[in-house]
C-alpha cells in the first residue's frame, strides 16, 4: 500500500499524547521527588567542596557521591 499523500503529514499528527498530559508528566515527577532535591543540594555543594581541595578520602567520597547520583 503505497504512500502517495506523506507530504500532507505534520508533526503534531505523531504526538502521542497532548500539551497538557505531557505538562501533567513533569508535574506529578516533580511533586513525588522534591524530598530527594532537597538531599541532592548539599550532596551537590560537598561534591563541589570534596573537588576544591584534592586528597585520597575526598577523591574517594566523589567518586562515591557520583556514583549513587
Amino acid at each position: 500500500m503505497p504512500m502517495s499523500e506523506w507530504w500532507t503529514y505534520r508533526p503534531q499528527d505523531f504526538r502521542m499524547f497532548s500539551l497538557h498530559v505531557y505538562e501533567r508528566l513533569f508535574v506529578l515527577h516533580n511533586q513525588a521527588l522534591w524530598t530527594a532535591q532537597l538531599l541532592a543540594l548539599p550532596l551537590g555543594a560537598g561534591l563541589c567542596l570534596a573537588l576544591l581541595r584534592p586528597g585520597a578520602g575526598r577523591l574517594r567520597l566523589a567518586t562515591l557521591l557520583l556514583a549513587a547520583a
